[in-house]
Order: structure tokens, then C-alpha cells, then sequence
């Protein structure tokens, strides 16, 4: 067909209404090649009355009949062909001719009205939306499947039948998945602001692969002593070691994931003094804790570690507890605790 409105049809009841348009139907047997047919207005057919007891399926064809000789300019017909009343009723067959309708027919006895499903997309059918076009705009009538070729950059586009969608090499690249109007079970993208592959599972992008050339994480330390007390305190790292990527750090000490998937978090502190308890902890809140860990006595070092799938945007911290106030401190200008890392393990 060559328009989507063409040979639509509207059911009301047993009475079937179809829009006009224009179709290629397939030739008989004894020829070859296809006809091309156009309807000016609309036709209302009727569907037969119903079986008393079984279900039947009956299928809107369009058909040509060739001419008998040179003379004759040959006909072609729209026509509802009645199916086989069954309790598994199958549509009739229709060689030889353009399908645009079935019609399930139910049986009497069940007082339900018929209802439709549109073929003209079936096996064989296609919608010919026209060749491909190459300009300056692109163009104003939106037909599914229409490619378009932008002279001024030489990208092409392609009409899903949603919106009018870029056509790449290979995997598509985008800012953000939200621009893919309708993903496929399976497609791969790059997304352009992480540098990363990701994979539609039918509900939601899943991240699949890293394509930066370098692992996201970060490493910080403090730049001078922080002081302790007998409550969780969240620690702030002025000093970037190792540049973050997927993960960002604000100026009060929380930590923000960018990348979703598994990452393996440390925490290593180094207190200055104290016989009393000391604890290093990581976690969403206080009272959310992934990671804890303790020391007594005279021992100065605390380290603790979490690995945990994280979402995009989950926020996070480092708190310092000591029984009486102390301080968590970086004794050489080199050290790299008291310090934080991060490193993300995968989707």
C-alpha cells in the first residue's frame, strides 16, 4: 500500500466499512508481476451471519481479474471470503490476492460481535512509503520507514512511526537512552556522556560495558587533621589523588555514584593518639551502614571496605568515630591516608 490510511477498515457491528486508497495486488498464476489498484471512495461490505455453535474467520481480500484479451481493460474487486466454522477456525486461503482484514465471526451462541485484526502489514505486505530523500529539511510528512539523508551533514534518518530517528554506522551514540523513542529487546547503544555501552532489556537501559579506555573511580585523602568525637562524623577529602570518573565528591565530604553497577569502596584512617575506641565506617547515613570497622588499645590505624551495587545517584559517606575527642590525621606530606577510594568493578 502505499499510505497507512490506504484499505483501512472500521467494523460496526457485521458491517465493514473500508477507506479508499491505492494497493499492488499480486498477479494469478498464470502471470506474473503485480497490479496496481486504486479505490476513490469508501466500500461497505457485510459479514455473513454467524455459525449457531462454532467460530469462524473470514478474510477482506482485494483481486484481480485479468483481462480475457486485448480488448478488455481488466477488473478487480474488494471481497470478504467466508471461513470454515471450526472450533479452531483458520482464515480461508487467498492466493493471489492483497489481504487487509480478518474477521473472527464468533458462533451465536456465545452473543459476542465480531471483531477485527489488520493484515495489510502481513507477511509478503508492505507499506511503500517512497524512496529515499536527501535535502536541506527534513520532510514534513512523517511515513514509517521514509529515509532521509541531511545534505548538510550527510547523517541519515529513518521514520519509526514515532518520531524521526538518526541511523549510525553501526551502535547508535546518544547523550541520553530517553532519545531512543522506540528501543528494541537488545539494541546497543553509547551513551556520549559516560562513554559507556548500554543494552535494552525489554523495561529499562542496562549498563554493559565501559568504552572510556580507563576504569571509573577516584582516590582523595584529607589535607590536614580532622577532628574526632564520640559520634559518627562524616570526613571531608580536599586532596584528589586520582581524578574521579562515575563518582563525584561535593565540598562536605559526600560522594554522589554516576555510574550504576558494583563498586569496591575503602576507607583507611590513621588516628593521631588514643588507648580509647576507634572506628572508621562508611555508609548511606550514620544509620545506614555498608562498612565498619574498630580498634582498641594503642593501635592508630582503622581500615574498613564495602563492594555494593550501587544506582545512579546514590549518595553516600565516610564518618570517624572516636570514644573521646581525637583527630583523624595525615602524618606525611605523601601519605595517602587518612584516605578514600573507590573503584568501579561492572555493570
Amino acid at each position: 500500500m502505499f499510505g497507512v490510511t490506504d484499505f483501512a477498515v472500521s467494523l460496526d457491528g457485521t458491517t465493514v466499512t473500508v477507506s479508499p486508497g491505492r494497493v499492488a495486488i499480486p498477479s494469478p498464476a498464470t502471470e506474473t508481476g503485480v497490479y496496481f489498484v486504486e479505490a476513490t471512495a469508501s466500500t461497505v461490505l457485510t459479514l455473513d451471519p454467524a455459525d449457531a455453535t462454532r467460530d469462524r474467520i473470514d478474510r477482506l481480500v482485494a483481486y484481480v481479474v485479468p483481462p480475457a484479451t486485448a480488448a478488455e481493460r481488466g477488473r478487480w474487486f474488494l471481497e470478504i471470503r467466508k471461513g470454515d466454522p471450526a472450533a479452531s477456525p483458520q482464515p480461508p486461503a487467498t492466493p493471489a490476492a492483497y489481504v487487509a482484514q480478518d474477521f473472527l465471526v464468533p458462533a451465536q451462541s456465545k452473543g459476542t460481535q465480531p471483531s477485527g485484526t489488520d493484515r495489510r502489514y502481513s507477511a509478503g505486505q508492505q507499506y511503500i512509503s517512497g524512496p529515499s530523500l536527501y535535502g536541506s529539511e527534513r520532510p514534513a510528512f512523517n511515513r514509517p520507514g521514509q529515509v532521509w539523508t541531511d545534505s548538510a551533514n550527510r547523517e541519515a534518518w529513518i521514520y519509526n512511526g514515532a518520531t524521526w530517528q538518526r541511523l549510525g554506522p553501526g551502535i547508535q551514540a546518544v547523550a541520553n537512552p530517553s532519545e531512543i523513542s522506540a528501543p528494541y529487546v537488545n539494541q546497543i547503544i553509547i551513551r556520549s556522556t559516560d562513554r559507556a555501552l548500554y543494552r535494552w532489556s525489554g523495561t529499562e537501559w542496562l549498563s554493559v560495558a565501559d568504552m572510556s579506555g580507563s576504569t571509573p573511580g577516584g582516590e582523595w585523602r584529607i589535607s590536614g587533621d580532622q577532628s574526632s568525637v564520640a559520634a559518627p562524623k562524616l570526613i571531608s577529602f580536599p586532596d584528589v589523588i586520582t581524578s574521579p570518573q562515575g563518582i563525584s565528591l561535593d565540598a562536605s565530604g559526600v560522594f554522589t555514584i554516576q555510574r550504576a553497577g558494583w563498586w569496591q569502596l575503602a576507607l583507611n584512617l590513621r588516628y593521631s593518639y588514643g588507648t580509647f575506641d576507634k572506628y572508621a565506617m562508611i555508609g548511606a547515613a550514620p544509620n545506614q551502614l555498608w562498612a565498619k570497622d574498630s580498634t582498641a588499645d594503642y593501635a592508630l590505624n582503622v581500615n574498613c571496605s564495602a563492594t555494593k551495587k550501587l544506582a545512579a545517584g546514590t549518595t553516600f559517606g565516610c564518618y570517624s568515630y572516636s570514644a573521646t575527642a581525637a583527630a583523624i590525621t595525615r602524618e606525611a606530606p605523601t601519605d595517602h591516608l587518612s584516605g578514600f577510594s573507590a573503584v568501579w568493578r561492572g555493570p
